[in-house]
């Protein structure tokens, strides 16, 4: 499967706004580096943590790869 097949729209957006969710509400040094960040916010790189917001099979469906999904779940 070639990347473009494995691409989702849903995924790469939802991440992006959770990064600068979490940015927003946590950042209080200018210098942190991305390498800092990601020590610091592990939680938002784990391939599961978008669970929290869409059950697999929307996050895994057609509609998910060609365009942003809204979630359809709180964060618990």
């Amino acid at each position: 499967m070639g990347l473009q097949a494995r691409y989702s729209q849903t995924q790469t957006a939802a991440r992006f706004f959770a990064v600068l969710d979490h940015l927003d509400r946590t950042y209080s040094q200018p210098t942190e580096t991305w390498d800092a960040f990601e020590a610091r916010c592990p939680h938002l790189f784990d391939p599961a943590y978008l669970q929290a917001f869409y059950p697999p099979d929307v996050l895994n469906s057609p509609a998910a790869r060609t365009h942003f999904l809204p979630p359809d779940r709180q964060d618990t």
